[in-house]
């Protein structure tokens, strides 16, 4: 059909026909691109929110680790205090073990131990106990308190009357000190 046209509305007809082709192909690139960022831009929004989350967490356990021993020298400070705590420099056999075995042996089975904290005080000769846990019921906290005191190898057995407040489930620390001899 395009033979029967004059060669000047031939012309005209090729390049509105090139136009068109052009329009239409620069219209699918465009709807590719606007269905690409419609489904590629949510994904790069959440890799985003993602990787300054993470950031942000490693900087604050960064932060808390530096805060917590400012130096190093703190850090071998506080280590050679538990050390020093573990041992008594020269004094008698008695050992750690045998102080946690005496007190986990004094113990009923409705006292939970959740912490204990030794501390050595060299001076007045004596390691300051703190037992922390809980008690599934005020006569078993009575029980093993008084256990404690009458055993005779822990001085200043102290359990505050506010862990004897609950009936069951209560949490406490009981604080004693052992001698070193």
């Amino acid at each position: 059909m395009l033979h029967f046209l004059l060669q000047k509305n031939r012309k005209q007809a090729i390049e509105e026909y090139m136009l068109r082709v052009l329009v239409f192909f620069f219209a699918c690139v465009f709807a590719s691109f606007l269905v690409a960022g419609a489904l590629l831009l949510p994904s790069f929004f959440f890799a985003d929110y993602k990787d300054r989350t993470v950031s942000n967490q490693a900087a604050l356990i960064n932060l808390s680790d530096a805060n917590k021993y400012a130096s190093s020298t703190a850090y071998i400070k506080n280590v050679n205090g538990m050390a020093s705590a573990l041992s008594y420099g020269g004094v008698s056999h008695t050992l750690m073990t045998d102080i946690i075995d005496r007190i986990v042996g004094l113990k009923s089975s409705g006292i939970i131990l959740s912490g204990i904290s030794l501390a050595s005080d060299d001076a007045a000769q004596r390691v300051d106990i703190s037992v922390s846990g809980t008690a599934e019921s005020r006569d078993d906290l009575t029980t093993w308190y008084a256990d404690l005191k009458g055993d005779g190898a822990f001085q200043n057995v102290v359990l505050p009357i506010s862990s004897l407040i609950a009936d069951s489930g209560a949490p406490f620390t009981i604080t004693f000190s052992y001698p070193i001899k």
